[in-house]
């Protein structure tokens, strides 16, 4: 994929330099990934925010990383959802898993959505011989000519005219042939097991992108995958649902994964220290640090530029007030978007609203 911090190494002004991922289609889904680069100045990521705002957006910030936020934890779910039809079920049981609990729709009926030809000329074209097991199903889809919705055939079957997809005996019959060349024997899979090795990997994922500070918290999280990948916004988000169901619960499941499916199910780091503690990904968003956002804070990981503070940059709750975190004055923007005197401590006191408190609502 494109390397925010290449692209910016080509030019003379780095600090200037910030990525926007738009969802699609565009002009429906509301969610926009801002991406910060090492060398991002942190004005520049403000105003990515804000302009993100006035569009109608709903931005959440990223560091530069292979997936960013989204699909760095959409790989895990769509993987699983490929290995659990290689060991017995069927893509219409899986998605009927995946609806019921509140998706509009499940991976293998999105996979038809989108095309399965995308990543089969993708791998293709790179003349990947060394392919993962989850692609093969998929891979001889298309060489059947059978690329999803397009071709009234992916998956499922779909009638001329019609959006709603039709389980296919051919698809089943395929599907069962390449569990058997693969070495696998089939076996009966319940909802509940497709729920967890679905879901849990988006939990898993999303706690390894907290401890490596690609995302800033697990709000941001369940944020981008309620606007972003349509999870149910009565779940709250993986990393709420994770809450709920409790950590020491979800990390128990992911052990028992890990032994018997291997290295794709290793507990995340913090996933382990927060369920050994009794804690929860709220706990931990409200632990991180609130400080002020002048003057930046030199960090060599992300450049001169990276201030310590998460409001300053559309991130952290609102601190009680300037004089709480020592900082008492206004930070002069050359933004065209903001004005020259903004106060980016706190929405409460920023012209524009709850600019660059978006995520924290």
């Amino acid at each position: 994929g494109l390397d925010l911090d290449q692209m910016a190494a080509m030019t003379k002004r780095p600090g200037d330099v910030v990525g926007t991922h738009f969802f699609s289609p565009a002009n429906i889904m509301q969610l926009l990934e801002v991406v910060r680069g090492v060398e991002t100045h942190a004005e520049t990521l403000a105003t990515a925010m804000a302009l993100g705002k006035r569009i109608g957006k709903i931005p959440v910030m990223s560091l530069n990383a292979p997936g960013f936020i989204g699909n760095r934890m959409l790989g895990g779910y769509t993987s699983q959802a490929g290995e659990i039809i290689l060991h017995g079920a069927l893509p219409e049981q899986v998605d009927k898993v995946i609806v019921d609990f509140g998706f509009n729709m499940g991976p293998f009926a999105m996979n038809d959505l989108v095309g399965l030809d995308l990543g089969w000329r993708a791998r293709k074209m790179a003349g990947t011989t060394d392919k993962p097991l989850t692609t093969i199903v998929p891979d001889k889809l298309c060489d059947l000519g059978r690329l999803g919705q397009k071709t009234n055939a992916g998956f499922y079957t779909y009638p001329e005219g019609s959006r709603q997809g039709q389980p296919d005996p051919a698809v089943a019959t395929l599907i069962e042939e390449t569990s058997a060349e693969l070495g696998f024997s089939r076996r009966e899979i319940n909802e509940d097991e497709i729920l967890k090795r679905c879901l849990y990997p988006l939990i898993n994922i999303g706690a390894q992108l907290l401890d490596d500070g690609i995302a800033l918290r697990a709000s941001d999280i369940d944020v981008v995958y309620i606007y972003g990948y349509g999870f149910p916004k009565y779940r709250g988000g993986p990393m709420y649902y994770a809450d709920q169901v409790g950590l020491e619960n979800v990390y128990r499941d992911i052990l028992a994964f890990h032994q018997e499916y291997g290295e794709a199910w290793r507990p995340a780091a913090l996933l382990k220290r927060l369920a050994e503690d009794g804690s929860s990904f709220a706990a931990w968003d409200e632990a991180q640090p609130k400080a002020c956002s002048s003057p930046p804070a030199a960090d060599p990981r992300y450049g001169q530029a990276r201030s310590r503070s998460r409001s300053a940059i559309g991130g952290g709750r609102t601190p009680r007030s300037a004089a709480s975190t020592g900082c008492d004055r206004p930070v002069r923007s050359r933004s065209p978007i903001l004005p020259a005197h903004t106060w980016r401590m706190s929405p409460r006191t920023t012209p524009h609203g709850r600019v660059f408190n978006r995520w924290s609502s």
